[in-house]
């Protein structure tokens, strides 16, 4: 018996038998091209692109007739980015100008991509570099003419222990078959971690020693919940996990029967609960929880895995895909939030000394290179454009709510209202239809906070972005491990700020939501409550905890959390009240 601890990535016990998945290896040669054999080369490289493109086209086909639409549209991305135009351009231009064979030409083009993908503070930005690693490597398969391993045809009840899976690798399971994931790389945020919770399969990540011990065949128990992991489990280790998955299918029935109901407390209070999402196909895994709307859709995604930037018509699709999956209900799009640790190509970032304070979110569209209100600068006044008109158009087929990140004056609402109107302006004149919607801001300023009366005299809706407001409210980087201490989310500093601003918005009779990773924390739920939050939005899983919590309480319970959270003298102090809490309603329902 061996055991081992990784990342829980997505909860559930299962138990079954190892297959061990081992990619085919390539040997890439590093040597020189002679001049006189890089056309050859060339021709290789358009070869295998072409031949990789049918083989994403084969899988597309297979995932949309499997799992649908939208996770086949991720793939339909995928071959797009194979086959952009700059991306090819750069792969040729190593063979024919540096002497690179084919396959090392790829390999190093899709490696400069991903460096700049892994530099981003953001985590789950950074696991976006899954997608350009398994593009690369079907790529790359392809020039060579090795065929991938099939992973459509496993024994019934399998684990798969893999170093990494890539996102075609997980679309080939069969769900059916595949009872688990442990893997040896990635974390939460990683592509298989982010498959198996879509496909509610028990997965455990970052389990670097895995290959020390399993063989396929061996019987295998992991939790995915706590990330452990026992190879060869003895009859007592073995009951053990039997017990605990039985106990797991139990709370997760009860968590689906919460699906269909809503977020009201006890005494009739009603809170509605949206999901944070990246694109159509996380829409549409949200759906079995039952969203009241999506909180947050983070259009970036759009533009991080590509050479350029997307058409107004390419942004159209996709916000008009989600638009129509939610059916009537609320869709909050963020305008571009790049900047900071997010710079794309095209829109003319420039080393900043301070980036995490400079050119970022809605900066970008208010203020030019020159120093110009509002920015005039070309590309990135035709991309601001694009988005608006992408995002009014899409509002025709349902309730679209559109938010701008990174405010911290009434100044810069009134520039880009007017950029707004003046683009539908533009559109009404050309005859294209657009739809109605409501325009918000977030709040991750504590200068945007502490003028929240008078920025919601200029908008719809707020939404708090908890994760930049507790960064910059506490001067504290949350990606830096040796003040992560400094980095407390339950600062009371943070929660009077929030408080104001809620407060703020109820003056002016708007909505006000929270986007940050506190709306998912179970503790917090109470205290966001009885501060009068209207709207907590997170990923898709998470929904029925925080739901569960909110029916357990009433109102006068919640709002009493809330003021000792106000009153408390640390984070700490305030987090263990909160928990308290948290448990006595829940004690009352268990």
């Amino acid at each position: 018996m061996h055991g081992f601890r990784g990342v829980g990535a997505s909860p559930g016990i299962a138990i079954g038998r190892v297959f061990v998945h081992v990619p085919p290896s390539l040997a890439v040669s590093d040597a020189t091209v002679p001049a006189a054999l890089r056309q050859a080369e060339v021709e290789s490289f358009l070869q295998g692109r072409q031949k990789a493109l049918v083989g994403f086209e084969s899988l597309i086909d297979k995932v949309r007739a499997e799992k649908g639409d939208d996770l086949a549209g991720v793939f339909e991305g995928h071959a797009e980015i194979l086959m952009d135009e700059e991306l090819g351009e750069a792969i040729v231009g190593r063979i024919r100008d540096d002497g690179q064979s084919a396959l090392a030409a790829v390999r190093d083009a899709m490696e400069a991509q991903r460096a700049e993908f892994l530099a981003l503070d953001d985590e789950y930005l950074r696991q976006r570099a899954d997608d350009l690693s398994d593009i690369g490597r079907r790529l790359m398969l392809a020039i060579a003419g090795v065929e991938e391993v099939r992973l459509e045809d496993l024994p019934k009840g399998s684990i798969v222990v893999a170093q990494d899976l890539g996102p075609s690798d997980t679309a080939r399971l069969d769900r059916d078959r595949v009872a688990g994931f442990v893997v040896a790389a990635g974390g939460r945020t990683s592509h298989v971690a982010i498959m198996a919770r879509t496909l509610e399969l028990p997965a455990v990540v970052g389990c670097a020693d895995i290959f020390d011990v399993a063989t396929s065949g061996q019987v295998i128990a992991l939790d995915g919940g706590d990330g452990r992991v026992m190879v060869d489990p003895d009859a007592e280790a073995l009951a053990d996990f039997e017990c605990r998955r039985a106990a797991h299918a139990t709370a997760m029935e009860a968590m689906r029967a919460l699906s269909p109901l809503p977020a009201t407390t006890g005494d009739g209070h009603r809170a509605f609960l949206g999901v944070n999402i990246g694109t159509p196909a996380d829409a549409e895994a949200a759906l079995p929880w039952n969203p009241d709307g999506v909180g947050l859709y983070r259009t970036e995604f759009l533009f991080m895995n590509r050479t350029g930037l997307p058409s107004e018509e390419e942004q159209y699709r996709a916000y008009a895909a989600v638009v129509r999956a939610m059916k009537g209900r609320p869709v909050v799009i963020r305008t571009l939030d790049v900047g900071g640790d997010k710079p794309v190509d095209g829109l003319g970032f420039t080393r900043e000394d301070n980036p995490f304070l400079g050119w970022r979110g809605a900066r970008l569209f208010l203020y030019g290179s020159d120093g110009a209100i509002p920015n005039r600068d070309p590309e990135v006044k035709q991309q601001m454009e694009a988005q608006l008109s992408a995002v009014l158009r899409a509002a025709v087929d349902g309730n679209v709510w559109l938010m701008y990140p990174m405010i911290s004056s009434v100044e810069e609402v009134d520039v880009l209202r007017q950029q707004q109107d003046d683009v539908r302006a533009r559109l009404a004149a050309a005859g294209r239809q657009v739809g109605q919607i409501r325009t918000g801001i977030m709040i991750e300023t504590p200068g945007a906070a502490l003028v929240a009366d008078k920025l919601a005299e200029k908008v719809d809706f707020f939404s708090i972005g908890s994760n930049d407001l507790t960064q910059y409210t506490l001067a504290a980087d949350r990606g830096n491990g040796r003040i992560a201490p400094v980095y407390q989310p339950f600062h009371p500093g943070v929660w009077r700020l929030i408080a104001g601003v809620i407060k703020a918005a109820r003056r002016r009779a708007i909505p006000v939501g929270l986007c940050g990773e506190l709306a998912g924390i179970e503790e917090a739920a109470l205290p966001l409550l009885g501060l009068g939050l209207d709207e907590y939005s997170m990923a898709a899983p998470t929904l029925p905890r925080i739901k569960r919590i909110i029916r357990a309480a009433t109102m006068p319970e919640a709002e009493a959390i809330a003021r000792a959270i106000l009153d408390a003298p640390t984070a700490a102090a305030a987090l263990a009240m909160a928990g308290d809490a948290m448990r006595a309603v829940l004690g009352r329902v268990q």
